[in-house]
């Protein structure tokens, strides 16, 4: 084969690649659930989290305490970090507290952001806990504004 028919499969290939891509994100980002930060300063971080109806989501055990307001949704199931049993279920309207969880030492590096994310189709007990679990057990959207409230400065 010479160049020009190389550079040719070489340029198909990596176009294919980008299209699949593109093709592959559009689709995952229709099936997503939404994180949408609202408000922040150094005393309280506040975000809106959209979650899809059957999705499921891990958030990483908050540094500081917190609280959820269920804007709207008919089912939504939480499994705390420090919850072996038993699962915490809301509708519209409903406000859940929750204590900051305990640094373990393997987490000393970690930073102070709150990291979510997709997980697959699985129980909401599974062994990796430096997450808490989250569903929409419902057939309609649930809304929820999380507080996290991070200490700081009096902010005037």
């Amino acid at each position: 084969m010479n160049r020009s028919k190389i550079s040719l499969k070489r340029a198909a290939l990596f176009f294919a690649a980008v299209f699949l891509a593109v093709s592959i994100q559009v689709t995952w980002a229709a099936d997503i659930s939404v994180y949408k930060g609202v408000f922040e300063n150094q005393r309280v971080r506040v975000y809106e989290l959209t979650f899809n109806p059957g999705s499921r989501w891990a958030i990483r055990k908050p540094v500081h305490d917190y609280l959820i307001y269920v804007i709207e949704g008919d089912e939504f199931s939480l499994l705390h970090w420090d919850t072996t049993e038993g699962v915490t279920t809301a509708k519209a309207g409903k406000v859940l507290w929750f204590p900051a969880a305990p640094k373990l030492n393997s987490e000393a590096n970690d930073s102070d952001t709150t990291v979510v994310k997709e997980i697959p189709p699985m129980p909401l007990r599974w062994k990796d806990d430096r997450y808490q679990k989250a569903e929409n057990n419902g057939s309609t959207i649930v809304r929820v504004l999380v507080m996290e409230f991070k200490g700081g400065e009096k902010v005037d």
